[in-house]
């Protein structure tokens, strides 16, 4: 499966994330098909594995951040689960 990201402007700086997100997603599928996961199993194994080593050296005042930071977003996410976006031109 192809990644949905195509570049219709002529900006080089809008084409080089484009770039660099394409590498990624390269990078993902073939972590995926290495070891036979889905790509939502890898990402959610590389978030629990940088979530674990950031948490040993975080401290209390980080941790107690980083609580609320993933509470609001848990929130905003169930708030608002369609948001309207802007009209593309």
């Amino acid at each position: 499966m192809s990644p949905v990201l195509v570049d219709h402007s002529n900006n080089p700086i809008r084409a080089v994330p484009l770039r660099l997100r394409i590498q990624q997603w390269h990078r993902l599928e073939a972590i995926a098909r290495t070891l036979d996961r889905s790509r939502n199993e890898v990402i959610e194994e590389l978030l629990h594995w940088a979530e674990e080593a950031w948490r040993k050296d975080a401290t209390p005042a980080q941790l107690a951040s980083y609580e609320k930071h993933l509470k609001a977003v848990q929130e905003e996410s169930t708030e608002a689960p369609t948001k309207k976006t802007r009209a593309r031109k």
